[in-house]
């Protein structure tokens, strides 16, 4: 990947563009459902989802995952309580209790760092789906796409082009498996392809950038 940035810190937008003829996109509708929709949805996933949660915009009943989470550690990071039950439980399992209609997972941003290469990145993404899937069959499941960074982060033209290229592999995967993509991303980015920072909060999305995905 690196030799890909053409230029010590260069970022190039147009690299890993999203193919938005795949079915597996998500096109831009109006309301289909309204507070209905997102009462039988559940976000899953690390900061951004919780975001969500912290910001008020979802209940508790509708997230399930936790800071830091990533790709790896969704599978056996046991880190979801219910009332009543001193057990705790993992993503996949928490679905099999929470039954809900469909799962928005928000995955992603801890695997940018260059540790992980982009197949391996997608093969434990598949891991993570199949598991939730197999634990609750009956939801559909929408992969959201990893948010955008600041662009004035440190070795923010690497993370964001590897970012990028995530994205663009988790949509081809949507569309082999049978999932849908939400393409988020793009709207949360700016004209130089990095994310506006009034959409970003201090750990997760601001309140305008939670706005931005909801709707």
């Amino acid at each position: 990947l690196p030799s890909k940035l053409g230029g010590s810190g260069h970022y190039d937008p147009d690299l890993y563009p999203v193919d938005t003829t795949l079915d597996s996109v998500l096109a831009k509708t109006g309301d289909v459902g309204g507070s209905e929709y997102l009462t039988s949805t559940v976000f899953v996933g690390d900061q951004f989802a919780e975001s969500l949660y912290t910001g008020k915009y979802i209940t508790l009943n509708q997230f399930a995952g936790k800071s830091g989470m990533d790709v790896s550690s969704l599978l056996r990071d046991a880190c979801i309580y219910f009332e009543g039950d001193s057990n705790a439980y993992t993503v996949p399992q928490s679905m099999a209790m929470m039954k809900p209609r469909r799962v928005v997972i928000i995955l992603g941003s801890n695997n940018t760092d260059g540790s992980m290469a982009c197949e391996n990145f997608i093969q434990s993404f598949r891991q993570d789906i199949k598991a939730i899937t197999a634990a609750y069959p009956y939801c559909d499941v929408i992969v959201a796409s990893v948010p955008p960074v600041d662009g004035s982060q440190k070795k923010a033209a690497e993370t964001q082009q590897r970012i990028d290229q995530f994205n663009q592999a988790l949509a081809v995967m949507c569309s082999e498996d049978g999932y849908k993509f939400l393409n988020v991303a793009e709207d949360l980015k700016g004209r130089d392809g990095y994310a506006e920072t009034s959409y970003l909060g201090d750990s997760g999305f601001s309140n305008a950038g939670a706005n931005v995905v909801l709707n």
